[in-house]
């Protein structure tokens, strides 16, 4: 065959291929090194810091390709196990007939009959059409699996030889020692912002060893993937350093590479176990083990391997011995247990697995959504657990719930097709070198597959993009094996001849790959782009409810306290939050959640607005007042509203919008039919049904505090106290604010003693009880009831079951008691259970500081030394334990003086 001589456009071409490849090894080198440093790309902007350069570098791919008429899209069965999994999630948002939809779907009638015309309800909101019972979110997860699509595409793509394969892993090794590196020093050098910078609403950056990761298990999971690949690096640079053994020249800067490769793998394993990450440690373990049996089944495990293995424990262990001994050891103490009650001591992981294999029983074909976990699994749990279970802390278990069998089926092929390369790869190599990476991408791999059975590494992008690159090069490894690539030519860069450019000009299904490989990146990225954007305001909404949430803890839990300096913040935060969340919905409609509260806080604005005018009304008696009005439409309600309270009835018009639209993004949300019950007399006279928007919260939501709480009250209004009383009982056996709210609403109405047979509460709202009724009982009768409540802290404290099972507790129970004893003035009761207290909490301040006070008012003022002096030791400022200890002192010279005088008059 006869080749033209390339022409000067033929260089610029091949320049400007040579350049897009650049371009490509960039943006995979940003997926390695700058996605993580956004909270690992859990974070919405994360997410898009992600998709950026994915999509820019299968851009410049296709750009290339075309430039060079050579499209290299190369056809496995992976790439149509992908292209299935993103119809798959694709289908889920897709809107569906109503007869496909309970086909395929059986559990959204039972869950939301309100949004199912054909189920038997008194009340219908809407009718509700696709698979994913939350649409908007499900469409970011396609975003974000669209982009881990094409970055295998574009890696399989970009890997031509081995040489290329190699410096990928390097790039993973040195993305896994940066981050172990940079998780050490921040933890060193912490100002509890992410990259000394930023400030997360909720996460406390560099109070462990976590890097840029919002969670210290997704840091350790992310060095421990490159564990494989630092040793792959300390292994090549030995055998490097072999070959030139016998050369003068190279030696001294192998030697070099050699120790930086042997510190940056005892780096990663200290940050491994500094993390106190016992998912992290698992995943190392698993990782050595998958290596250890690969060497050795090849027969490659040799003695120096093994003396290298046992060099980098030791350093690592007496590194790790000059700090957190006592916390590493209590850590990872039920980890070498092996007992299910040590490793999950609440619970919390167990119920939540049990409740996601409820879900998917109850869902089995294809689940609920992308993204919908955390509005589902309210739904199934049987324990209600105060912390948000945003992930099922398993990715096979999370993948089931939210995709179905469907889903779990294509995530076990993707496994079996990487498990059958690396496998088959195994096998047929004989080459030493290429063995040593089979065992190297084997290690990161099999660490991912185990650490998932417990975590939700999945998820994050930044780990998951690092594991979907080492299965490109498994799957390149793989095809080399089998075509013998080690005996041909890598691929060039020049252009091609004239010849195959017209071949290639010819439609080729290759080419419509990289089309549509194109088309998706940019999706992608618009698809995340809102989402981002809106991520920052959702921020400093978050911080500002924080901010808020501290302060009305204070309050309610210090009732008839004059307000501080920080009550009077409150107005202003609420302003704050209102304008934060109006410009979320505004960059990204689709958020359901800031939709949902900003109905909330548009609804606290109009109370406190009206709070201080002359019509003076809270939202459900002025629901009343409408309902008993019976106006035919929102537009009559709408003109009344305006008639009496002007431009402030604006805001109920809009909270009702924001509810509305809320549920209409996410229909499983509890909170929202809250509010909506709330805002009943806005909605048209056939959904103006109380008990029936409450029947729909509580198929959500059965175990829910929150909205077992506002049923209660809805009850109360209605003047069905047995009803109210029933709902709250339910909700005091789960944690959160509103068992202060029931305790602050009740305390009026009932005593003391009532309310303790009644409800039962533990010990960590007992102090909040005694507050609130000391404050609303005043001097009337104080003793009588008081004095059921620290004889119920005395049982509490004497109580050896679940409530009590905390040492603490228990003293401080003993604590709250004494405290009352003494109010009531049982100084010697006082004195008893102060003692107790201090008995088991011998070090704590305030035990120590109680008993004291105690042993004055008993009028032992001996015994009352001793426990001054410790605190003053301790707090030397304490002005009270200063005159405790001067009134004891004072009180034994005057014994003193009284026994001198008797022995002189004898």
């Amino acid at each position: 065959m006869k080749f033209r001589k390339p022409s000067t456009s033929d260089s610029a071409t091949s320049t400007a291929a040579a350049t897009c490849l650049h371009i490509v090894d960039v943006c995979l080198a940003c997926c390695l090194f700058v996605t993580p440093l956004w909270f690992g790309g859990r974070h919405d902007l994360g997410r898009l810091l992600y998709a950026i350069p994915v999509a820019i570098g299968v851009v410049a791919w296709g750009y290339r390709c075309w430039l060079l008429q050579q499209p290299l899209a190369r056809k496995t069965a992976a790439h149509w196990l992908l292209l299935l999994a993103v119809l798959v999630v694709a289908l889920q948002v897709m809107p569906l007939p109503p007869a496909v939809l309970s086909l395929l779907s059986p559990a959204l009638e039972p869950l939301a009959p309100a949004w199912t015309p054909d189920a038997d309800f008194p009340i219908q909101l809407g009718q509700w059409r696709t698979l994913s019972v939350t649409p908007s979110a499900t469409v970011v997860g396609l975003g974000v699996l669209v982009s881990h699509a094409l970055l295998f595409y574009l890696a399989s793509e970009r890997l031509r030889d081995e040489r290329d394969i190699r410096r990928l892993l390097m790039g993973i090794a040195a993305a896994s020692v940066f981050m172990a590196a940079f998780g050490l020093l921040q933890w060193l050098t912490s100002n509890g912002k992410l990259l000394w910078l930023y400030e997360h609403p909720r996460r406390v950056i560099g109070a462990t060893v976590q890097g840029s990761f919002a969670n210290r298990n997704h840091f350790a999971h992310f060095v421990t993937l490159g564990i494989g690949p630092v040793l792959l690096a300390l292994s090549s640079v030995r055998r490097q350093n072999t070959k030139r053994a016998l050369q003068s020249s190279g030696i001294q800067s192998h030697r070099v590479a050699k120790v930086l490769w042997s510190i940056a793998a005892i780096v990663c394993l200290i940050a491994i176990v500094f993390s106190l990450s016992r998912g992290g440690l698992i995943g190392l373990v698993a990782a050595g083990s998958a290596a250890g049996a690969v060497l050795l089944w090849r027969g490659l495990l040799q003695r120096h391997h093994a003396l290298g293995i046992g060099c980098f424990l030791a350093t690592a262990l007496l590194a790790i011995s000059f700090g957190r001994v006592d916390q590493i050891a209590g850590r990872y103490h039920d980890l070498a247990s092996g007992s299910m009650e040590e490793l999950d001591a609440g619970g919390g992981r167990r119920e939540i697995w049990k409740a996601n294999l409820a879900a998917a029983w109850a869902n089995p074909l294809f689940g609920y959504g992308v993204g919908s976990h955390a509005d589902v699994y309210a739904a199934f749990i049987e324990r209600p657990f105060i912390t948000e279970f945003t992930h099922a802390e398993s990715g096979y278990l999370h993948t089931l719930t939210e995709t179905g069998l469907v889903g779990a089926v294509l995530m076990l092929a993707a496994i079996g097709f990487v498990a059958w390369w690396c496998l088959y790869g195994v096998r047929r190599e004989t080459d030493v070198q290429r063995l040593t990476i089979w065992a190297a991408l084997i290690a990161s791999l099999a660490a991912s597959l185990v650490h998932s059975v417990v975590d939700f590494v999945w998820y994050i992008p930044a780990c998951m993009s690092t594991t979907v690159l080492l299965a490109a090069c498994a799957l390149r490894l793989s095809q080399f094996s089998l075509q013998n690539c080690s005996s041909k030519a890598p691929e060039s860069d020049a252009v091609a001849p004239q010849s195959l450019r017209l071949v290639a000009n010819r439609w080729d299904t290759r080419w419509a790959v990289v089309g549509i490989a194109m088309v998706a990146a940019i999706w992608s990225v618009t698809t995340l782009w809102r989402p981002g954007l809106a991520s920052l305001a959702w921020d400093r909404y978050q911080s500002a409810a924080v901010k808020e949430r501290q302060i009305r803890s204070v309050a309610l839990g210090n009732p008839g306290k004059p307000s501080s300096a920080k009550e009077t913040m409150l107005p202003l935060l609420g302003r704050r939050m209102v304008q934060s969340l109006e410009e979320v919905v505004r960059l990204y409609p689709g958020h359901a959640r800031a939709h949902l509260r900003l109905a909330g806080r548009l609804q606290q604005q109009f109370e406190a607005d009206v709070g201080t005018s002359t019509n003076a009304i809270g939202i459900m008696h002025l629901r009343d007042a409408a309902l008993a009005s019976r106006f035919p439409s929102q537009a009559a309600t709408m003109a009344w509203m305006e008639k009496a309270f002007g431009e402030r009835s604006g805001a109920i018009r809009a909270a009702y919008q924001h509810t509305r639209t809320a549920l209409a993004l996410a229909p499983l949300q509890g909170d929202a039919y809250a509010y909506l019950a709330n805002l009943t007399f806005m909605a048209p006279p056939d959904e103006r049904d109380i008990k029936a928007i409450f029947n729909q919260a509580l198929r959500v939501r059965p175990r829910d505090g929150g909205v077992l709480f506002e049923a209660g009250r809805q009850a109360f209004v209605a003047n069905l106290p047995d009803e109210a009383i029933g709902y709250w009982k339910r909700a005091h056996e789960t944690p959160g604010a509103h068992r202060l709210q029931i305790v602050t609403l009740l305390a009026p109405y009932i005593s003391a003693e009532a309310y303790l047979q009644e409800f039962a509460p533990d010990a960590g709202i007992m102090r909040a009880v005694y507050r609130t009724f000391r404050e609303q009982k005043g001097n009337l009768d104080t003793a009588s009831e008081l004095l059921p409540i620290a004889t119920y802290a005395e049982a509490l404290g004497t109580d050896a079951s679940e409530q009590s099972r905390s040492v603490k507790r228990c003293a401080w129970m003993w604590a709250l008691a004494g405290q009352i004893h003494g109010e009531i003035g049982s100084h010697e009761d006082s004195l008893r259970c102060t003692a107790r207290a201090v008995a088991l909490m011998p070090t704590d301040y305030p035990c120590r500081r109680s008993l004291a006070i105690a042993c004055v008012e008993a009028g032992r003022f001996a015994e009352a030394a001793p426990h001054a002096r410790w605190c003053l030791s301790r707090k030397p400022n304490d002005p009270r334990m200063r005159r405790t200890l001067e009134a004891s002192e004072r009180q034994r010279q005057a014994a003193l003086d009284i026994d001198g005088k008797q022995r002189t008059h004898h």
